[in-house]
């Protein structure tokens, strides 16, 4: 049997048990009306896409993967400021550059064998969370800065709280009112 479908080719050859042969030619007016019921209902609804769910489930895996990244780098941030914490105490004062980085990297090995990961892991982790964390940390300063603002206080009193200049001040409040930074270019537009 060869039939041609919307420019598809379908070859069949079929070799069947007499049994089913003569089945067939009793019952194949019933048989065919059963097939084409089956295709109308498939054309009506075709299966899904599953190049389609694959994608989306690779999708949601690297969302799971990443969403653990940023939670393993938020526990991991804690424990590090905890352990910054017991170890270098407000009287004590914290080593600088190089030394700070070597005390890191012990302190994350420690933290990460308690989580049962690896240090490089942890650190990056953490680099992640932090760079998730940045733009929500910058957005709640800049509405305490205008709360402050709001209230009546100068830039430099705002700066003093803050540890900022009246003029890393100034610019803030403009960037939250929507005022443009910098000097307008002559022949600009006003």
């Amino acid at each position: 049997m060869d039939r041609r479908l919307s420019g598809r080719t379908v070859s069949i050859t079929v070799e069947l048990p007499i049994e089913l042969a003569e089945y067939l030619a009793d019952h194949g007016g019933e048989l065919i009306s059963a097939i084409e019921h089956t295709v109308i209902r498939f054309k009506r609804n075709p299966p899904p896409d599953l190049a389609e769910i694959a994608r989306a489930e690779k999708q949601q895996r690297l969302d799971d993967a990443v969403d653990r990244l940023i939670r393993t780098g938020r526990h991991g941030a804690r424990h590090l400021r905890r352990v910054e914490a017991m170890v270098f105490p407000d009287d004590k004062e914290r080593p600088k550059g190089a030394d700070y980085q070597i005390w890191k990297r012990v302190a994350l090995r420690d933290i990460a064998h308690r989580f049962g990961t690896t240090a490089e892991y942890l650190d990056l982790a953490i680099q992640r969370y932090r760079k998730y964390q940045r733009p929500r940390i910058k957005a709640r300063r800049l509405r305490e800065i205008v709360r402050h603002a709001r209230l009546g206080r100068s830039n430099g009193e705002i700066g003093v709280i803050y540890g900022l200049t009246p003029g890393t001040v100034s610019g803030l409040i403009g960037e939250a009112i929507g005022r443009p930074r910098g000097k307008p270019k002559p022949g600009a537009d006003q």
